[in-house]
């Protein structure tokens, strides 16, 4: 093998003295290129392959969560859109009920204020009912102690009527 290397070297060393340059000179560096790339190529493929296939995976998950938020964000547009579209719907819908309830709101308080004016009136009818009721016993009293007065008056003043009067009351005890 040593001979055959040596052989093969001095023909390219004869091929190369003619000062011309031929494509045969460069048949030596060529191999020596080859060597040293080929063995930093074969020490560097794992790590270039592992650094490959772990930006492959992240480049997955990018494209998969990329495409789970665009599922996310299609959806959301979807709702929204349909929000959208019922927004007039649903304004009308809220103005029509806010009448509703004022109508009834006004109907209730007329009622009420009806209520309320009714029991008022039943209220001050009964109250000037009792204030005459109270007035009249007032008047009733009053009265009959002036009577009594006068009558006592009358009796101590004459004492024929005085005479009478005490027999009267004895008579009835």
């Amino acid at each position: 093998m040593k001979v055959l290397t040596l052989i093969l070297l001095q023909t390219f060393t004869f091929a190369a003295g003619g000062g011309a340059g031929h494509l045969s000179d460069l048949l030596v560096p060529a191999g020596n290129f080859i060597l040293v790339f080929g063995f930093i190529a074969y020490k560097l493929k794992p790590i270039i392959k592992k650094h490959f296939e772990d930006n492959s995976i992240k480049v997955k998950e990018l494209v998969e969560l990329a495409h789970k938020r665009d599922k996310e964000a299609q959806i959301k547009l979807e709702s929204y859109q349909e929000k959208m579209n019922n927004v007039t719907s649903e304004v009308e819908s809220i103005l029509a009920n806010a009448k509703k309830d004022a109508q009834e709101f006004e109907k209730s308080h007329i009622q009420e204020m009806a209520d309320a004016k009714d029991k008022a009136t039943k209220d001050s009818a009964h109250k000037l009912e009792s204030e005459k009721n109270v007035m009249i016993k007032s008047l009733n009293e009053s009265l009959l102690d002036e009577v009594i007065s006068l009558t006592k008056n009358k009796i101590s003043k004459d004492n024929t009527l005085s005479g009478k009067t005490t027999a009267n009351l004895l008579n009835n005890i």
